[in-house]
């Protein structure tokens, strides 16, 4: 967890120091509901916006999200059987958390409206667990890092006054919704 953090935090910085004195830049926070696993989520995005014409801009940005999956599987000895005598529970089980970093462009298609498309990746703990026939106790037969690759659509309104809002889908966290400020 701590890597992930700090992952993201080198992620803020480079974006914001990529950009020259912070302007043109935005920041949004977003959450969702729905998706692979039907849960709720919560992301923060950093980028930049650059004019591209006259009458048009072009945004690229980074997002750190993670889904709140309510799967709790049963607590489980860290472990493989020390016997034989067991059974392998019906279903795998993603223990905590699935984090994701996504990249993002867009487009102004209107004057203030832009709609954006990204990609990413995704990633948490998979377990398949044994349940021991002799105590009755859980323990832990396979762990895995489950990898996805994401993608997502959105519409985004920036205000001139800086107020940003947006709404999209998301292929591992459903209906997405945000808002931040543009400076």
């Amino acid at each position: 967890m701590r890597r992930l953090c700090l992952l993201a935090i080198a992620c803020i910085i480079a974006t914001l120091i990529s950009h020259p004195a912070l302007a043109g830049g935005y920041v949004m926070i977003d959450g969702g509901y729905g998706g692979e696993h039907d849960s709720g989520s919560f992301g923060v995005e950093v980028g930049a916006i650059k004019k591209a014409s006259e009458n048009h801009r072009w945004l690229i940005g980074g997002e750190f999200s993670m889904i709140f999956i309510d799967e709790n599987p049963p607590d489980y000895l860290d472990y493989a059987i020390p016997h034989g005598d067991y059974r392998t529970l019906d279903k795998d089980y993603y223990d905590g958390e699935e984090f994701e970093l996504c990249g993002k462009v867009g487009f102004e298609v209107i004057k203030k409206l832009f709609i954006i498309g990204g990609i990413g990746g995704s990633w948490n703990k998979k377990v398949t667990i044994n349940q021991s026939n002799v105590t009755g106790w859980y323990y832990i037969d396979k762990e895995e890092t489950d990898a996805n690759v994401t993608g997502m659509g959105e519409l985004r309104y920036i205000s001139d006054n800086g107020f940003a809002i947006g709404a999209g889908y998301h292929s591992r966290r459903g209906v997405v919704v945000g808002v931040g400020f543009a400076f």
